[in-house]
């Protein structure tokens, strides 16, 4: 997830160096920002539901607490 959070502000540097390059580093940042965020999007829906994400997380808490139980 770490890798995905770092999309908007690579794509808002990406965007104001090409922007810098035609002179218009505003408008570059602005489409740079817009692009990262829609890449995350689609990164996040690639990868799965965060639906199933949430599932699988409660899983291991509870298994988690049912080994901690039977150890005490």
């Amino acid at each position: 997830m770490a890798s995905r959070q770092l999309i908007i502000p690579g794509g808002l540097l990406l965007g104001m160096g090409i922007g810098m390059l035609f002179g218009e580093t505003g408008a570059g940042m602005f489409i740079g920002i817009g692009l990262g965020m829609l890449i995350s999007v689609l990164l996040t829906f690639s990868k799965g539901s965060s639906e199933r994400n949430l599932e699988k997380r409660v899983a291991e808490l509870e298994e988690k607490l049912k080994v901690e139980e039977e150890a005490s």
